[in-house]
């Protein structure tokens, strides 16, 4: 689960994706409530600071305090709940880890059938 430049990298996210963001999922107890975080992979990628408002999974519109972009393929997405940070770390999240509040897929097949599907997170307040 370190990281490592996926080979399929497109050559244009191969320029823009520059940072390392690394992702947990949150593990919780039959109340919901936080007990643990569980390192899932870091990835390259870029952010910024805020984004255009959006409305989350549970239809409440929220402005995302930052939103990362990057490419991937496989099995596990990132998710709703989950932690972001950037930096290529393991272990517990660090302190100012953000909050995924909704993710975003765009199919970018028609660039190539090899290309690797880009995704955004946009998070709200630090866990």
């Amino acid at each position: 689960r370190s990281w490592s430049r996926p080979r399929q990298m497109s050559t244009i996210a191969a320029w823009t994706y520059n940072h390392q963001l690394s992702f947990w999922v949150v593990n919780l107890d039959a109340f919901g409530q936080p007990i643990g975080y569980e390192y899932q992979y870091t990835l390259m990628g870029s952010f910024e600071i805020g984004g255009d408002s959006r409305m989350d999974d549970t239809g409440i519109e929220f402005a995302p305090k930052s939103t990362f972009y990057f490419e991937y393929e496989g099995s596990n997405p990132p998710k709703r709940g989950w932690i972001v940070a950037l930096g290529g770390q393991a272990g517990a999240p660090p302190t100012g880890a953000e909050t995924i509040r909704s993710v975003t897929l765009w199919d970018i097949k028609m660039f190539g059938a090899s290309e690797v599907p880009d995704m955004a997170a946009y998070t709200s307040n630090p866990r």
